[in-house]
């Protein structure tokens, strides 16, 4: 049967430890030491005491108890019915080896006073016991030897139909639901696939099966992985679970799998590490720009704040990210990343990538213990200074890693969330950490979506260095000069020495103005100057901040705050409604272009504001802008220039055989008064539809007819076409 997390079982197996009282009746006495006593316990409501009792045959004295190594009892409930069993190690031999084997392994109850053992436990320690009755044979130490043949023959006795059937041990072995515990010792590194579907590997502390709220079964497994948050690295707890089934069921075929039985395991592991070392990269850094594509975790919806969200989501990030964990942890008020703890003290690595089995060799020496330890009674508490190697599931005993430099954290003494490593300390840390360390490592980074203007976690795997597009400037039809002194002055904005307003904080920004008509090229000539300037462009429109000056007040300095922190430019698109003129009957309006104007002041970074309306302004922008740009409208020869871009692109895209656009086709494209934008979407249309038919071309006589069909329209006239079919 699986171990439950029946409280009730809790409770008995803290009371069963050596100063727990036992009463034995009516028994005969043993004038020799034996192995194994078995005895059935139960409870005594009249002398409200345990007594443990042998059918027909009970001893009287408790003294006989101590001649035994092991104390095997069936414990039973107030009806008499069997609830598990439990073992009191009195051997103090078998005692210290298997405090040796399991020092390090997370809930492990056996002390030097507290005596009493799941039999999980045994079954766990069975290869170690082997070993060590090897070497007692051979070196003749009989008194161990009887000690450790105890163990071995209640392994053989409890556990031995599933010792049967987990015999040839490998993925394509079968096991049931009951005996899932079985390859789950703590410790064991286990294989599965997180949120995003990547690889992962946690290390189990404790695999139990679990009864949930409806009164269904799931086994449930408490794990560790590894994290960072930007300043700090540690290990993170989380609960892994896996539904009940019937039957037995192929152990490749289970969400969570022992990671040292899988065939591909190498490659897993060399994956991971390099994927480890990646993420750890970015931990000297207090920010950095990435490109992503592909899926990442998220809170909540857009239209709903993440902290009233109680699951990630998965959601497509394509574009810009900016990772950065530290700022995300700050922003936001139920952020993904979870709370770190220390990295447990480990003296050896955790798995052996070298044998075919996965399962190291220890010595025999390692886990007997001190032979004064066993006179004086003192057996060592699990957990102290003691150098040797310590229980690990499926490992080799190696090397302890060297002790960290005296400049370095000890563990336990994590930095505040907010106080960021020296780069002694930081590279202290991360020489300190073992390959196994690295492989628990989530392979997550945190940051904000540029382009979808959310926090989320994103996947290494889908992390790619920045290509800065350098060539859109020359897409544009403005003069040299004009562009040539915008990207200086974004160039050099965050190089420059600080020139403060006579009042301390303002004035240190640069705020630039795009006006025109639309299509014309306004977000485009932002966003091509921060390319060229290498920096993040953060682009929202007016609309995404709210329409009450409060809300808008507070999710504009918020936005401005990241683009100050990063250096990035802010692009405020139709920023119309922050422009214009202030009205007397208009309060609210009044509010919102008060609350910017303010920002703008004390704003120390860069952004852009582009409007199609300049002759509504407040006069009050004008002493608050730096650089303006009006865009004419685009007379025939930009136009013409215009179009010979799209289809020069068109060219690289569908191949220069299939586009048939000449001179003569350019001027007759340019006689439509389309601007940017229009000519973009009518090559795009055109393009679809030539690339979804074989043999079809991009001709002048294509886009035309898309121009004189699916873009027939005039905004001047609603419901008419201003062409003729």
């Amino acid at each position: 049967m699986a171990p439950t997390e029946d409280p009730a079982c809790q409770n008995r197996a803290q009371d069963s430890s050596s100063e727990t009282e036992y009463i034995e009746v009516d028994g005969k006495a043993l004038g020799f030491r034996e192995q194994i006593l078995r005895r059935d316990e139960y409870w005594d409501k009249k002398h409200m005491c345990w007594k443990l009792v042998e059918p027909k045959i009970e001893v009287k004295s408790k003294e006989k108890l101590q001649q035994h190594v092991l104390l095997v009892r069936r414990v039973f409930d107030k009806d008499m019915q069997p609830t598990h069993t439990e073992v009191d190690v009195t051997g103090p031999i078998l005692r210290g080896i298997l405090i040796n084997i399991f020092r390090d392994a997370p809930g492990f109850p056996l002390t030097a006073r507290k005596r009493t053992l799941k039999p999980e436990w045994f079954f766990w320690a069975l290869n170690d016991l082997r070993v060590v009755a090897t070497h007692c044979r051979e070196v003749g130490d009989d008194d161990s030897l009887f000690e450790i043949e105890a163990g071995l023959t209640f392994i053989a006795q409890h556990h031995s139909i599933l010792l049967a059937e987990l015999s040839l041990l490998s993925t394509k072995t079968t096991i049931s639901y009951n005996d899932l515990w079985a390859i789950y010792p703590p410790n064991t590194l286990i294989y599965g696939k997180d949120a995003l579907e990547q690889d992962r590997v946690w290390r189990v502390m404790k695999a139990a099966s679990h009864c949930k709220q409806d009164g269904s079964q799931e086994f449930k497994i408490e794990a560790e992985y590894a994290e960072t948050d930007g300043i700090k690295v540690g290990l993170v707890s989380t609960n892994l679970t896996m539904p009940f089934y019937e039957g037995s069921v192929p152990i490749n075929t289970l969400a969570y799998k022992p990671l040292y039985l899988l065939p591909e395991r190498e490659l897993i592991w060399a994956d991971l590490l390099a994927r480890a070392d990646k993420q750890l990269s970015f931990l000297p850094h207090p920010y950095k720009i990435q490109e992503h594509e592909g899926e990442g975790v998220v809170f909540g919806t857009p239209d709903t704040p993440s902290w009233e969200q109680k699951e990630p989501q998965r959601f497509y990030f394509r574009g810009r990210v900016m990772i950065d964990p530290v700022k995300y942890r700050a922003v936001e008020q139920a952020p993904l990343i979870p709370a770190i703890t220390s990295f447990r003290d480990f003296s050896h690595d955790a798995v052996s990538m070298s044998s075919s089995d996965g399962k190291g060799t220890r010595s025999a020496m390692q886990l007997l213990p001190e032979k004064s330890t066993i006179e004086a009674q003192d057996l060592l508490d699990p957990i102290h200074d003691d150098p040797d190697p310590v229980y690990d599931p499926f490992g080799v005993f190696g090397l302890p890693p060297p002790p960290l430099p005296p400049t370095a954290l000890h563990a336990g003494e994590l930095p505040s969330r907010n106080q960021r490593l020296s780069t002694q300390e930081l590279d202290n840390i991360l020489r300190s950490l073992t390959d196994v360390d690295k492989l628990l490592f989530s392979g997550l980074l945190f940051g904000f979506s540029l382009t979808d203007a959310r926090w989320a976690a994103f996947s290494t795997s889908h992390i790619s260095h920045v290509t800065w597009r350098k060539d859109m400037l020359s897409s544009l039809v403005i003069s040299a000069p004009v562009l040539t002194s915008m990207r200086q002055l974004i160039q050099s904005h965050s190089s420059r020495a600080p020139f403060d307003d006579f009042v301390p904080g303002k004035g240190q920004g640069l705020i630039g103005l795009f006006s025109g008509q639309p299509g014309l090229g306004k977000t485009f000539t932002a966003e091509a100057i921060a390319e060229m300037a290498e920096k993040p462009l953060y682009s929202i429109s007016s609309g995404a901040l709210g329409s009450a000056a409060h809300e808008i007040n507070t999710k504009l300095r918020q936005i401005m705050n990241l683009c100050a922190h990063w250096k990035a430019v802010l692009l405020l698109d139709e920023a119309d409604v922050f422009l214009a003129k202030r009205n007397v009957l208009d309060l609210e309006r009044n509010a919102i272009v008060s609350v910017f104007l303010r920002e703008l002041e004390y704003y120390s970074g860069i952004m852009i504001l582009t409007t199609n309306q300049p002759e509504i302004m407040d006069e009050a922008f004008q002493s608050r802008i730096h650089f303006c740009y009006r865009y004419p409208a685009l007379d025939w020869r930009s136009r013409r220039q215009v179009w010979l871009q799209f289809i020069e692109k068109a060219e690289v895209s569908l191949g220069a055989e299939r586009v048939h656009v000449d001179g003569p086709g350019l001027s007759e494209l340019a006689d439509l008064e389309y601007n940017g934008r229009q000519i973009k979407n009518a090559v795009s249309i055109a393009m679809t539809l030539a690339g979804g038919s074989e043999g079809r071309l991009l001709s002048t006589e294509s886009i035309l007819k898309v121009a004189r069909t699916l873009q027939a329209f005039d905004f001047s006239a609603p419901g008419e076409s201003d062409v003729d079919d």
